[in-house]
């Protein structure tokens, strides 16, 4: 989980930013993951929350890309977990990169909702 694939600069570093604010939050939260360990060593986790009455959003999902299987273990029990809770699972965007956009679509989702980005610009 050191290594992300082609996520740097501050993209990177916002997300664990939000990922150490998430954990010192934890109690104050409405949110809930899921470990998976090898060994005892964490090799996956999720992070996720209620979002509307009928879907959970998927906040964080990471995983150790040396450790084969693990991504998709633990998409599986996220989603095991989730059964019967809720009808919908939000994965949140996938940044406009290849390989998370093909595992995304390897799901057949029932909706993809188009990503946008836009930049503030000061008026001088």
């Amino acid at each position: 989980m050191e290594r992300e694939r082609s996520a740097e600069g501050i993209y990177l570093m916002s997300e664990i930013k939000a990922i150490e604010n998430t954990l010192e939050a934890w109690s104050n939260l409405p949110v809930e993951g899921i470990i998976i360990c090898l060994n005892y060593k964490i090799v996956a986790y999720s992070i996720f929350s209620p979002q509307t009455a009928d879907m959970a959003t998927i906040h964080f999902e990471k995983f150790d890309p040396d450790k084969k299987g693990s991504a998709q273990v633990i998409n599986w029990e996220t989603a095991r977990y989730l059964l019967g809770k809720f009808t919908w699972i939000n994965r949140e965007q996938d940044v406009g990169l290849d390989g998370l956009r093909q595992a995304k679509l390897s799901y057949a989702p029932d909706l993809l909702v188009p990503f946008y980005a836009s930049r503030l610009r000061a008026q001088s």
